[in-house]
């Protein structure tokens, strides 16, 4: 009966002890679970700023998989009349970090406000370039849109210096090269 209480014993602190281990490492977020914390963050200051860009880089060289792109820049347009803040930036990572939001009295233009959340993950997206034999590595990723253009996610090739768009809205893939 001990050595049972025992091995019963011992098998509960090797799950425990698991579970703290695993409790310990970070979970890295998605985009899509970082862009709303930062949007939320900008929100408590700047109510009713909307969101205008990410742009996403790998912590060194390149990236190989989407979870890579683990440096991003998002830039929000405030368009309260009643402020002279009309641009936000914050420079955020994938493991949570969110840095103070940077408020300037310059606008962005060209690019259009994104509706969150957006209809393509960033994952989705990455899928739709490897499908169609485009495996990387990339050097950033962005998601925005231009006026009389569609929202889309751009990869920059860091071996082709070729941009693939892939649209949030059909998921079809486009090319450039130059």
């Amino acid at each position: 009966m001990k050595s049972l209480l025992l091995a019963a014993a011992l098998a509960a602190t090797a799950l425990l002890s698991t579970g703290a281990a695993a409790a310990a490492e970070p979970r890295q977020l998605t985009l899509e679970q970082l862009t709303e914390r930062v949007a939320w963050n900008v929100h408590a200051t700047y109510p009713v700023a909307t969101l205008t860009s990410a742009l996403g880089k790998p912590a060194t060289g390149t990236a190989q998989h989407v979870t890579e792109f683990s440096q991003w820049t998002f830039d929000f347009s405030n368009s309260d009349p009643s402020s002279p803040i009309v641009h936000i930036t914050v420079q955020a990572d994938l493991n949570g970090g969110i840095g103070q939001p940077i408020a300037s009295t310059e606008p962005v233009l060209g690019v259009e406000p994104i509706t969150l959340p957006v209809g393509l993950t960033l994952r989705e997206a990455y899928r739709v370039l490897l499908l169609n034999g485009h495996p990387g590595p990339y050097s950033s990723v962005a998601l925005y849109e231009v006026p009389e253009g569609a929202l889309a996610y751009h990869f920059q090739s860091a071996a082709d210096r070729c941009v693939y768009d892939v649209s949030v809205q059909d998921s079809e893939l486009a090319v450039s090269c130059g």
